[in-house]
């Protein structure tokens, strides 16, 4: 491996250390380290790194078989059923890995023999497997399948003469070994369950959302409006700094899709004084009153009137003082009547909402969106950006971050090189980070050219090299003793890659190279 390759390859193990298991993608299960598997994303539709594992009892073989070696002793009719009672089937071994996996496991129990899940049943002497998998690989002991009174049924067998496997009368009594796809814990939280800002904690096949304030439900799809206090998870709350009367302030509360606040238990009433003691005001509206039927006062909700907590000898109808509403000095808070007319704030009460932001689908381009408090955002697919992923690159652009890049396979000298960008709407390439540069390398190494243009030069100012946007010159990966100016005339900057190392190259700007563009995402 040249050394470029192999400094690419250690830097991507580095940044894999502490990811993660499920950011991994791969192609096989041998791509996400022992006790992962590589499925694919319930969500992404990705093949995707999972933590795996076999129920108690069971034990995994290479990361995507589960074994289960009974102690029990049955038939082999009556071990398949067993297998099927754990929703597993009878173990089919179909190469000389396994097998040699099975049979040293075997050997480690007392049990001699453990059924299989194959027989000749249906055709003597053509063994199948029950699955219906092609039968190729096999593993005969001495001369076995000898069919000795009748033997279609299929076990390992070992001896301190070697293991193998034998057929066996199906009614002869041996333990079994079964198999099970491994369970997979996917991260459920890949889905992005947890609206309004709540944070999703991944479990065992499972998640909780930790919602922030003023929201509430599993996934924190309830919330309250602006000004407005979440109580219990089950109301909505608004405290006014507006001062009306009663019969103005239900008419308020209505015009917010809401209704004066009715408190049926001590919790909330606890809850609603000790709110109301942090505000200015020190009476609030509730929506209770006896103009019905003086001394009965009622729930304007046609709600029971069962919990009440008035302050000292009211109610006392002192004047006619038919509402209800709050009241708190130093000494106390709790509940008085007063009249109707006088002018207080007053305390409306919703159901919290659960307004989708999402609703409408915002996101372009098959982008994910995840539901916010009044906003959404939206994650993008690979080779799309933008706040609904409605930017993308042209069809023959690479995008990194937030930036389309272009690779040419046409050469030519560095004013060229630069005309021909501005063509596109683009320009030649500047690199500021190491990130940027790792990924324009290792994009270099797949083509036939080795020299691509960028856009910096040190024409201005020989040994003063700058980008051609002005922009800050702040990173640079040269090459080793470079720039050199050789024969007092190399000013422009190209990518130079051979087998053993790539980097930055000062280069006589009439030479002639293939050039990188850059320009940013646009709706295609």
């Amino acid at each position: 491996m040249d050394t470029f390759s192999s400094y690419i390859t250690i830097l991507v193990s580095i940044l894999a250390i502490g990811k993660p298991v499920e950011s991994l993608s791969c192609e096989s299960s041998a791509d996400c380290g022992e006790g992962n598997i590589c499925t694919t994303s319930p969500v992404t539709g990705l093949d995707t790194c999972y933590p795996a594992s076999c129920p108690e009892g069971w034990i995994m073989w290479n990361d995507e078989t589960c074994l289960f070696f009974s102690t029990e002793q049955t038939s082999w009719d009556n071990a398949k059923i067993a297998c099927e009672g754990q929703d597993a089937a009878l173990a089919e071994i179909y190469d000389a890995e396994m097998d040699a996996f099975v049979l040293a496991e075997a050997e480690q129990r007392s049990d001699r023999y453990f059924w299989l899940g194959a027989n000749d049943k249906e055709s003597e002497g053509n063994f199948a497997w029950i699955s219906g998998a092609p039968w190729g690989y096999e593993n005969w002991k001495d001369a076995n399948p000898d069919d000795w009174n009748g033997e279609d049924c299929l076990h390992t067998y070992w001896r301190s003469g070697g293991a193998g496997w034998n057929d066996w009368g199906c009614d002869n009594t041996g333990a079994y070994l079964c198999q099970i796809d491994p369970i997979v814990n996917y991260d459920e939280c890949e889905a992005s369950p947890c609206k309004n800002g709540g944070e999703c904690v991944d479990g065992d096949n499972s998640y909780t959302c930790t919602c922030p304030p003023n929201t509430a439900g599993d996934n924190c799809e309830s919330s309250c409006p602006d000004g407005w206090i979440m109580w219990n998870d089950e109301t909505c709350l608004f405290f006014s700094t507006e001062e009306s009367n009663w019969d103005n302030a239900k008419i308020a509360c209505e015009g917010q899709d809401a209704a004066l606040a009715e408190i049926y238990d001590a919790e909330m009433d606890a809850f609603v004084l000790a709110e109301a003691e942090k505000r200015s005001d020190r009476y609030f509206w509730l929506g209770g009153n006896d103009k019905e039927s003086e001394g009965n006062f009622a729930w304007m909700s046609g709600a029971p009137w069962g919990y009440e907590n008035w302050k000292d000898a009211n109610p006392d109808d002192w004047n006619g003082e038919d509402c209800l509403h709050t009241y708190w000095r130093s000494g106390g808070a709790g509940w008085n009547d007063w009249g109707c007319s006088n002018i207080g704030a007053y305390l409306c009460q919703m159901d919290p909402i659960d307004y989708d932001d999402c609703a409408s689908n915002p996101c372009q381009n098959g982008g994910m969106c995840v539901d916010g408090v009044n906003e959404y955002t939206c994650t993008c697919p690979s080779g799309f950006t933008g706040t609904n992923c409605e930017l993308s690159c042209p069809g023959d652009w690479l995008m990194w971050e937030d930036t389309c890049f272009f690779f040419s396979t046409e050469t030519t000298n560095w004013d060229g090189a630069n005309v021909a960008c501005e063509a596109k709407g683009a320009a030649l390439a500047e690199i500021y980070d190491v990130d940027t540069n790792t990924f324009i390398i290792a994009e270099a190494q797949k083509r036939t050219d080795r020299y691509f243009w960028i856009g910096a030069s040190d024409k201005a100012e020989e040994g003063v090299y700058a980008w051609n946007s002005g922009a800050p010159w702040n990173f640079t990966n040269w090459r080793s003793n470079q720039p050199d100016d050789s024969n007092n005339n190399e000013d422009c900057i190209h990518l130079y890659w051979r087998d053993w190392g790539i980097g930055w190259n000062d280069w006589i700007c009439t030479n002639i190279g293939a050039y990188l563009c850059q320009t940013e995402p646009s709706e295609q």
